[in-house]
């Protein structure tokens, strides 16, 4: 049996509906209009920004061709992790994905799609079809309309690190030698580290995305 390199993690954000790579301070910040391969594993973990403390989840999207691991940290709170996290259930691991994203610079409003090559992605979780979803919270603070999802991030997260991921580990066996070999990771050691967001955008908790008068 031959040894073989373990491929390093390349670290991305989300930035103004482009997926972005790199490190400011080392001058290498690349943006890229969509992130494809096969998810490998779906993972949360606390955060900090500016003093801001939130949390975020990690989707590891596994390059096909070489192995590479891709570790997508998105907060739970805004459009573009919203949507993610209610599509995943209805993702065939055992296809690759392609994700992009969109953004609306009047607005502010941002989300997310997952194509793959049976067509676009539905959401498990809708409007109409809540299931066990718990709902939204509304409250006013200072004269402003306010979501609180606290319990409806619970239920997620232990849905999607549950039977979801039990789906992603049963196609990664099958599968065989590209699944990641690395856990996802804040820290940096030599890896391919992405930088916080350098904008509050990644922070929002207004929860909609595009056509949602109110989110759900």
């Amino acid at each position: 049996m031959g040894l073989g390199a373990r491929k390093m993690p390349t670290f991305v954000y989300v930035s103004r509906g482009l997926f972005v790579t790199g490190s400011k301070k080392q001058n290498n910040i690349q943006t890229h209009e969509e992130l494809s391969g096969f998810i490998t594993n779906v993972a949360f973990e606390d955060a900090d920004y500016d003093g801001n403390s939130y949390r975020k989840i990690i989707i590891t999207v596994t390059d096909p061709e070489d192995g590479k691991p891709y570790h997508l940290g998105i907060s739970v709170n805004n459009g573009y992790g919203s949507r993610i996290q209610k599509m995943l259930p209805c993702v065939d691991f055992g296809d690759q994905v392609s994700i992009s994203l969109a953004y609306e610079e009047d607005t502010k409003k941002c989300s997310a799609f997952i194509r793959q090559s049976t067509g676009q992605v539905k959401q498990y979780w809708t409007k109409d079809d809540k299931k066990d979803l718990p709902e939204m919270e509304c409250q006013e603070f200072a004269g402003k309309k306010m979501w609180d999802a606290s319990k409806q991030n619970e239920y997620l997260e232990e849905f999607l690190t549950g039977p979801v991921l039990d789906q992603v580990k049963l196609a990664n066996e099958a599968r065989g030698p590209i699944a990641e070999k690395t856990a996802p990771s804040s820290g940096g050691g030599d890896m391919d580290y992405a930088e916080e967001p350098p904008s509050g955008e990644d922070l929002m908790s207004d929860g909609q995305g595009f056509g949602d008068s109110d989110p759900f």
